[in-house]
């Protein structure tokens, strides 16, 4: 399904396409400015979901956002806070100054247009978003068709999240809209509150949540960046507090725990240049160095 325009939306916001496309690929790689976005659904196809199909049952799809027109590209390359899709190999000068994702690169070339995962992303940029139409009016046909079609989905889903998240407030329905690659988290993991840079979008499985961050630490002579995983275990039905999260986003944290993290960073900092200084001395128990 193209998207042309908002003028284009049926009340779903479903186009049924008439033209057939026989070079998928082609068409996708081709950036005029005609069609604004690509929406692709795959059908699981099997025997049983033809018997499903035909007793009235819809069958099983998913379905992919991807990005056609250069207007979009170039709106999402300037609002983009974190990556947003796999990078293929050699167009990391495409998007600049955006962290590659660490998912490989597969088998289509269109896939670096691809936005993965969709609606986490548009919660983050939504308001981005519209800033950006606000400053460069001629996208806004564009934008506006990936807006429209993504509120249609997720207006009232967005709006809760937005609400608790004000509040103070998670559920588990919508605790993965808390996190977003490049931005800072705390977390007591190692017994006092430290800061992390989240690396990936994070991950929900069986109630647990995964994140998967890096930060600077020893490796005995000098900080290097090293990779940690973060884990919240599973937090009931019950909007739940935040702060009470075992990692929980750095602008949730009380101002005197933030205060505390950015002197710990600063200092930490100041001491990457690590140099060892040593001197004769004398004890009793006869040391004759000691590092400073």
């Amino acid at each position: 399904m193209g998207f042309k325009n908002q003028d284009s939306f049926s009340a779903v916001s479903h186009l049924n396409g008439r033209i057939p496309i026989l070079n998928l690929e082609a068409f996708m790689e081709e950036d005029t400015d005609n069609i604004a976005l690509v929406i692709i659904r795959t059908v699981q196809c099997s025997a049983a979901s033809v018997l499903l199909a035909r007793s009235g049952v819809p069958p099983e799809w998913t379905e992919s956002v991807y990005m056609k027109s250069k207007i979009v590209k170039n709106a999402m390359q300037q609002i983009a806070t974190c990556y947003f899709q796999p990078i293929v190999s050699g167009q990391d000068d495409y998007f600049p100054h955006i962290a590659s994702s660490p998912h490989p690169y597969e088998s289509l070339s269109y896939e670096h247009n691809r936005i993965e995962p969709v609606d986490l992303f548009h919660f983050h940029h939504h308001r981005l978003l519209n800033n950006y139409t606000l400053k460069h009016p001629e996208s806004k046909q564009h934008i506006g068709a990936f807006s429209h079609y993504m509120d249609n989905r997720y207006r009232t889903e967005f709006a809760e999240a937005e609400s608790l998240f004000a509040r103070g407030l998670v559920t588990p329905a919508h605790i993965l809209k808390l996190f977003k690659p490049n931005e800072l988290v705390v977390s007591g993991t190692y017994g006092r509150p430290a800061a992390f840079v989240v690396q990936e979008w994070p991950n929900l499985k069986d109630g647990w949540v995964t994140i998967t961050c890096w930060s600077f630490q020893t490796d005995g002579s000098r900080f290097a960046r090293k990779q940690t995983i973060l884990s919240i275990p599973p937090i009931g039905s019950e909007p739940k507090d935040i702060k009470t999260l075992t990692a929980y986003p750095l602008r949730y944290a009380a101002p005197e725990v933030q205060e505390s993290i950015r002197a710990q960073g600063k200092k930490q900092w100041e001491l990457r240049n690590a140099t060892q200084v040593t001197y004769r001395g004398e004890n009793v128990k006869r040391d004759q160095y000691f590092v400073s």
